[in-house]
């Protein structure tokens, strides 16, 4: 009897973590930080290994180095992020870091004027290679299709083939935003 082949189920990252490092348009010589977490360390490390390419300039932390999850937001961190022309933050959520870490890391984004940030909370590998691999310039012109459509609509009319029959009436107080990233 022959031998059942086993297909390894493995997930190519490298497509994802282009789209990660053109997404934030990384230009040679700026400074790159990487702020992640033992869970999410092999999506980080394909980002990381795809961002040497742009720049050389670039720096990794694990979360875990500063102390038991959950962690406090800290001054060491806050330097990086201020200091930095790119960040990611790429991590599994964890009860008590959405006060602690994740809102103070978004402060110090938002005091770092020029930074471009990816804020990439739960992110998985199978991700990677499909939502994070499509490619944006067709999700970009699709969505300008959906948006030159439903922003004049006054009512949607949604049928399938399994029986779907939805009617929603649209509020024209409410203004369509064409939110394509």
């Amino acid at each position: 009897m022959p031998k059942k082949e086993v297909m390894e189920n493995k997930v190519d990252m490298k497509k994802g973590a282009q789209q990660a490092a053109k997404l934030l348009n990384i230009k040679k010589g700026e400074k790159v930080v990487i702020i992640t977490d033992k869970q999410t360390e092999k999506i980080a490390q394909a980002i990381h290994d795809e961002i040497l390419n742009y720049s050389q300039d670039l720096e990794l932390y694990y979360m875990e180095s500063f102390g038991e999850r959950p962690i406090k937001f800290n001054d060491f961190i806050k330097q990086r992020i201020l200091n930095a022309d790119v960040a990611y933050y790429i991590a599994k959520g964890v009860s008590g870091e959405l006060q602690s870490f994740r809102m103070p890391l978004i402060d110090a984004v938002r005091e770092n004027k020029k930074i471009r940030y990816a804020h990439m909370i739960n992110v998985e590998e199978g991700m990677m290679n499909t939502g994070m691999a499509v490619d944006y310039d067709e999700v970009n012109k699709t969505s300008k299709k959906v948006f030159d459509i439903v922003s004049k609509a006054k009512e949607i009319h949604v049928t399938t083939p399994a029986g779907t029959d939805l009617k929603i009436k649209l509020n024209p107080k409410y203004k369509w935003i064409n939110s394509d990233g």
